[in-house]
This record gives structure tokens, C-alpha cells and sequence, in this order.
């Protein structure tokens, strides 16, 4: 059986410039959208752990 590797959905709405924009990345790099967010919000919160880090 394979494990659940997320367990929590969001849903946000996005401007449409933003949406069209992530669409065209994503499309050329045949990744889902929703793996690029997901990777998007890990690292934002990298980046803030980074800054804390330096506080």
C-alpha cells in the first residue's frame, strides 16, 4: 500500500497574470502546478528560517 505523501490541500486564488505565468513555467518543465507551489512555499519558508537564523 503506499503512503499518503501529503495530507493537507489548499486552495488560494491567484491574480490572473500570476496564474497564466506559473501555467507557462510549469508547462515547460512538465511539472504539475501544484508540485511548483509546493516548492514555491518550501522555499519562502527556507528563506525565512535562513533569516531568524540570523536575528
Amino acid at each position: 500500500m503506499r503512503t499518503r505523501q501529503y495530507s493537507k490541500s489548499l486552495s488560494v486564488a491567484l491574480p490572473q497574470e500570476h496564474f497564466d505565468l506559473i501555467k507557462r513555467i510549469t508547462d515547460e518543465k512538465h511539472i504539475s502546478m501544484a508540485e511548483w507551489v509546493r516548492d514555491a512555499v518550501a522555499s519562502a519558508l527556507n528563506n525565512i528560517n535562513r533569516e531568524e537564523d540570523y536575528m
